[in-house]
């Protein structure tokens, strides 16, 4: 059976999309339920992580990080930055997706505005 890069790359954002929202929503349940799931959500990331280092899949995120024409992102509000000073990553939108090296999808990310 042979995957298509592109199918690969959905297929790592969607599960990213996916655990970070399911991570979140455990807020709202009781601790006792919450512990659980959240065992089980580190149980799956470690499974998904361990078959995306077999494939030398990387999932890349960037908040935090100081923006860089280098990093393999595209801002959705770059139009709201001016200036030339050193703008940071305030959240990661959807990730990066690497393949031995290459980048197969650039992330879309939110910059700090002024």
């Amino acid at each position: 059976m042979s995957i298509e890069n592109d199918d690969l790359a959905e297929l790592a954002v969607q599960y990213w999309k996916l655990s970070r929202s399911y991570q979140k929503s455990l807020s709202i349940l009781p601790e006792k339920k919450a512990n659980k799931a959240r065992a089980q959500v580190r149980f799956s990331d470690g499974k998904v992580s361990s078959i995306f280092e077999r494939l030398r899949l990387e999932i890349m995120t960037f908040d935090g990080a100081l923006f860089s024409a280098e990093l393999p992102v595209s801002p959705i509000n770059a139009d709201d930055v001016e200036g030339s000073q050193p703008v940071r990553i305030i959240q990661t939108i959807d990730p990066a997706v690497v393949l031995n090296g290459k980048v197969l999808r650039v992330a879309r990310v939110m910059l700090e505005g002024e």
